[in-house]
């Protein structure tokens, strides 16, 4: 087992629907889950926060999956592990190595999130 491996940690994708009228136009929105992936997270801090000069450190994460796993902007997904709830903030596009790669794994970036009830 590689050290990317023990790092990476069960994930499942949370998927939202839509169900009855809230009585205000709009519709209370549930979850369901989705499929199962695994991933390895990394903490991000900016320069500012390292420097001390922001009293409100962002809750940012470099999400590494494997290349084949399709996380887009604004998926919903849940940390298994300690139930900690994530949404993705790009695609990860172009960050995700090349075809002829040993390792097969892009990068998203995502922020804790908590669903909205």
């Amino acid at each position: 087992m590689s050290l990317l491996e023990e790092a990476m940690t069960g994930c499942v994708r949370l998927v939202a629907t839509e169900g009855a009228s809230d009585g205000m136009g709009g519709a209370v929105v549930g979850w369901r889950e989705g499929g199962r992936f695994m991933a390895a997270f990394a903490r991000v801090e900016s320069k500012a926060a390292r420097r001390g000069e922001r009293d409100v450190v962002s809750d940012r994460y470099d999400v590494t999956v494997s290349r084949d796993v399709a996380l887009d902007f604004h998926d919903v997904f849940r940390r298994i592990s300690d139930g900690a709830v994530f949404r993705v903030v790009d695609s990860g596009v172009d960050h995700q190595t090349p075809a002829s790669a040993s390792l097969a794994l892009k990068q998203v970036r995502a922020e804790r999130w908590a669903l909205p009830s």
